[in-house]
């Protein structure tokens, strides 16, 4: 299925893994995206994405996990293409909804008791809808 390619300006989102429902958090893009590769004036970003989520909480669980976990958690999006190449380097091209491996952090309770919760980082909107590929 053909989807849109990830360029400068895309949407990332914390999405809680069942039953770790109802979690935040802070991502921040630690890799870059190509410096060659443009679409429209937007650079692309290739295959593996290093990210940063911090500050992550949990209000659906039981306790709700309000305080956020005091540590930063690395995580990377793979591109799920199979067909779309760089054509330079070989590298796949990230695409709207990859997504990171499961990710764990524990946030706090109200009463201090770590909660260890389950997510992902998602591609939710791919910053540009001109260009797809599969």
């Amino acid at each position: 299925m053909k989807k849109e390619f990830a360029v400068e300006g895309m949407t990332l989102l914390v999405v809680g893994e069942i039953p770790s429902e109802g979690v935040t958090g802070v991502v921040a893009i630690v890799g870059l995206p190509d410096s060659k590769k443009r679409q429209k004036g937007n650079k692309v970003y290739l295959h593996d994405l290093s990210l940063l989520v911090s500050g992550v909480t949990a209000a659906g669980t039981a306790p709700p996990a309000t305080t956020p976990d005091p540590l930063s958690i690395n995580g990377n999006i793979q591109a799920s293409g199979s067909k779309t190449r760089d054509t330079i380097t070989s590298k796949q091209l990230l695409r709207l909804d990859d997504e990171t491996n499961i990710m764990t952090a524990s946030p706090l309770t109200s009463g201090g008791t770590p909660v260890p919760v389950n997510f992902r980082v998602k591609i939710v909107d791919a910053g540009q809808t001109g260009w797809r590929g599969e």
